[in-house]
């Protein structure tokens, strides 16, 4: 990226992961796993950015590593890649399970509008009103997100294929378990059979938050819908009053009250509001889900 974004930031890399898989060189891909796995914070978090000269104010965003490693180890397999970053990433998953999922339900907490990278939207606001004033990386308000839990579970599941691969069977037996314990709970607890689609919840009442929003869109890029559970997602997916804009596909429901398609959020023009403009990132998990279930 350019300006505050040239650096490499984790919100990104998994994505840049999928891109130059199909250089002919696997260094940059190989390069882009080691340094974040190679300067993990000493809790176990991955760094939100890497600086050339420090690693202080590095903040934290949610990727789906998992399915970024998984994309680039389909082209370039390399087992040595493998074990130089497995201890890391086993680390980070231990570091969500304690400091992201502390009560053990399988699913994934959201503590700031910043750290999913998707600010100013009802997804939080719906938990704390004022989510959209948070301050830097700060933990504000909790809500299980279904887009970093279909991430958290997508990573599990592909290091436990990693671990099996090299040798490590009571590592690759704790992915398995973690990963259907993940799977099981989002098809239960998340999915909204009223609404056709995934939804966060709240913590506290362990309810779902009734906001529509494009993330719960993402589970089709797994295994972890039911098949009928996939009908009703293309269902909502393709309703004119819900998603199906003349640009699909917009990161909120039309149908929410905060809907607004021109980066207006409370009255106020935002630089990336994600209450109804179109996102090429969502709509690229969106399509990577389609394809999924197409093949």
């Amino acid at each position: 990226g350019n300006g505050i974004f040239h650096e490499p930031i984790a919100f990104s890399a998994p994505a840049i992961l999928r891109e130059v898989r199909w250089l002919a060189d696997p260094t940059l891909g190989r390069g882009i796993l080691r340094l974040f796995f190679d300067n993990l914070r000493q809790n176990g978090m991955v760094p939100g950015r890497v600086y050339m000269t420090s690693m202080t104010g590095t903040d934290f965003y949610h990727a789906d590593w998992g399915g970024g490693f998984e994309s680039f180890d389909d082209v370039h397999p390399d087992r040595n890649l493998k074990r130089q970053v497995i201890m890391g990433m086993q680390r980070y998953t231990k570091w969500l399970a304690n400091n992201r999922d502390p009560e053990g339900s399988g699913l994934t907490d959201v503590c700031n509008h910043f750290e999913a990278g998707q600010e100013f939207s009802r997804r939080y606001t719906i938990i704390d009103e004022k989510a959209d004033r948070a301050e830097e990386f700060t933990e504000q308000f909790r809500l299980k997100g279904i887009d970093v839990s279909v991430m958290r579970y997508r990573m599990v599941k592909f290091l436990s294929r990693v671990a099996d691969e090299i040798q490590e069977k009571a590592m690759a037996n704790r992915f398995i378990a973690a990963s259907e314990v993940i799977q099981d709970t989002i098809r239960k607890k998340m999915w909204d059979d009223n609404a056709g689609i995934f939804m966060d919840m709240d913590p506290k009442t362990r309810r779902r938050t009734g906001v529509k929003a494009a993330v719960g869109f993402y589970p089709l890029a797994t295994d972890i819908p039911t098949p009928k559970q996939v009908d009703a997602l293309l269902t909502t997916l393709g309703d004119r009053k819900e998603f199906w804009t003349k640009y699909p596909v917009p990161s909120l429901a039309i149908s929410d009250p905060f809907f607004d398609a021109d980066g207006q959020w409370k009255g106020t023009r935002r630089n990336c509001p994600w209450n109804g403009r179109v996102w090429p990132m969502i709509n690229s998990h969106v399509i990577e889900g389609l394809c999924y279930h197409a093949e």
